[in-house]
C-alpha cells in the first residue's frame, strides 16, 4: 500500500518542488523568458499571488493533533489481509489511533489496542502509520500550503481565449504546466519528469461563508500517472471541520482506482498556530 500511495503523493508535490528549485538564482528560467513574460498582458507575479489567494490553505497552522478512525475493510483489502473472524474484527475495531502532525516533520502516531492484539498486528500497524504519514505529506504540501511557494513566480504565462491561463514552471529537474481558470484557481497540473509524467486535476468546494482567504477549499485531487506503458489513477478526497480559527480535515478518502479505497475520520482535534521554534529558520519546502 505504501508504495502506490507514496508514488501518487510524490507526483502531487512535484509542482511545488520544481518551483522551489534554485530560487536564489532567479524565479524565471532565463533572461529571454523574463523578457517574454514582461510583454504579456498578465503579470506573472500578480498571477502567482492571485493563485495563492484563490483557495484556502492555513499557512500559519503549525501542529494538528487528532484521533483517527478507519474504514477497516479498505485497510485490510489494501494490506491483502483476508476476512477476519468476528472476534478478530472486534479486536481491530477496538484500536485507538492518535496523531500529532507538525508541519515539515514526520507525524507521530500512537496506537492503543484496547481489546488485545489481532493477527498481523505488526503489518496492520505499519500500514496505518504509512497511510497517515502519506496523507500528511499531501496535506501539508498541497492543501495547507499554496500550490506555488511564496516568493516564487511563473517563467511563462499564456492567456487563452476561453479565459483560462497556462502558466509554466521549468527547471533542470523537470517542468510543471499549471492550468488556471478565470477566477485564478489552479485546476490542472501537467508534470513532466524524465522517469514519469502525470496529470493532476484539482477540485474545489465553495466555502460556506466565502471571505478573503477562504473563497473555496481544495476537496479532491485526481492523479493520472504514466510510467513506461502503465497508467495508474489515484484520488484523494476530503472535507473540513472547524478547529479554533482553522479548517482542518474531517473525513479523508484515498482511492487507488480499481484496487482499493481507504477512509479516515479525524475527530477530537486541536490546532496550534505559528511556526514551531525548531523550524523557525527552516525552508518552506522540505522533502522527507
Amino acid at each position: 500500500m505504501r508504495r502506490v500511495v507514496v508514488v501518487a503523493l510524490t507526483l502531487m508535490l512535484a509542482a511545488r518542488l520544481v518551483a522551489a528549485q534554485d530560487q536564489s538564482n532567479s524565479t524565471h528560467a532565463s533572461d529571454s523568458d523574463t523578457v517574454k513574460v514582461r510583454n504579456l498582458p498578465i503579470d506573472p507575479d500578480k498571477l502567482a499571488d492571485a493563485v495563492r489567494e484563490s483557495y484556502y490553505h492555513p499557512d500559519n497552522l503549525s501542529v494538528l493533533e487528532c484521533n483517527v478512525s478507519f474504514d477497516w475493510s479498505g485497510v485490510l483489502r489494501a494490506l491483502h489481509i483476508d476476512d477476519l473472524e468476528p472476534e478478530q474484527g472486534k479486536v481491530i475495531d477496538g484500536l485507538k489511533v492518535r496523531t500529532r502532525a507538525v508541519r515539515d516533520a514526520a507525524p507521530e502516531t500512537t496506537l492503543t489496542w484496547s481489546g488485545g492484539n489481532p493477527p498481523d498486528k505488526d503489518r496492520i500497524e505499519t500500514g496505518i502509520r504509512q497511510t497517515i504519514s502519506s496523507f500528511y505529506q499531501i496535506y501539508w504540501q498541497m492543501m495547507a500550503s499554496p500550490s506555488l511557494p511564496l516568493n516564487a513566480s511563473f517563467a511563462k504565462v499564456e492567456p487563452l481565449d476561453d479565459g483560462t491561463v497556462k502558466a509554466h514552471v521549468t527547471q533542470s529537474v523537470g517542468s510543471v504546466e499549471f492550468t488556471i481558470d478565470k477566477d485564478r484557481v489552479p485546476i490542472h497540473y501537467a508534470i513532466e519528469f524524465p522517469a514519469m509524467n502525470a496529470m493532476i486535476d484539482a477540485h474545489y468546494t465553495p466555502s460556506p461563508k466565502p471571505v478573503a482567504g477562504d473563497l473555496r477549499r481544495l476537496t479532491e485531487l485526481d492523479v493520472s500517472q504514466q510510467k513506461d506503458a502503465t497508467t495508474r489513477k489515484y484520488e484523494a478526497i476530503l472535507d473540513y471541520q472547524p478547529v479554533g480559527e482553522f479548517f482542518v480535515p474531517q473525513h479523508v478518502t484515498f482511492n487507488v482506482v480499481g484496487e482499493f479505497s481507504v477512509g479516515m475520520d479525524f475527530s477530537g482535534c486541536s490546532a496550534t498556530k505559528g511556526t514551531p521554534a525548531a523550524d523557525a529558520d527552516a525552508p518552506h519546502i522540505r522533502v522527507h
